[in-house]
């Protein structure tokens, strides 16, 4: 007990002590404090924090550029991709059905529901595939919107 400083004082708020330095230092030099730079708030109002997963407006350009680049005219033919059935299988409950699908000579596994894009020709197709049943399976092609019924 008798090792510890009696004139330290204990501060329950440290902005007490720092404003008692910026006083000293005011005092001692003749000059103002130097100003201390503040972090951003991060309010609402203080500019909102934007969704990450949203696209922006630069990429989505890009895209725009990147679909659209096709010759010197920059209007984007669409063909239609060279898609056959490889297999597919097929579940009562449709809950485990699956197929794969041949793409320009790539092999793709795709389930009901789900979708995937790939590129021909500096352009982005979009396959969304609709149904697997018994006999078919059911993809719609975009930018196309055209629906193939695939046997």
């Amino acid at each position: 007990m008798e090792k510890i400083n009696q004139t330290t004082e204990m501060q329950r708020d440290p902005t007490v002590i720092v404003d008692k330095l910026k006083d000293a230092f005011k005092s001692t030099s003749g000059r103002p404090a130097p100003k201390t730079e503040q972090a951003p708030s991060l309010t609402p109002d203080s500019g909102a924090i934007k969704d990450p997963t949203q696209m922006t407006g630069s990429f989505s350009e890009a895209l725009k550029r990147l679909s659209a680049r096709r010759g010197g005219s920059g209007d984007t033919e669409f063909k239609l991709p060279e898609i056959t059935l490889a297999a597919k299988t097929f579940s009562e409950d449709g809950k485990n059905s699956s197929a794969l699908l041949s793409i320009n000579k790539k092999l793709y596994f795709v389930k009901p529901g789900g979708n995937f894009s790939f590129m021909q020709d500096n352009a982005i197709y979009e396959i969304a595939v609709e149904s697997i049943d018994m006999h078919t399976v059911r993809i719609r092609i975009f930018p196309l919107n055209e629906t193939l019924i695939l046997r």
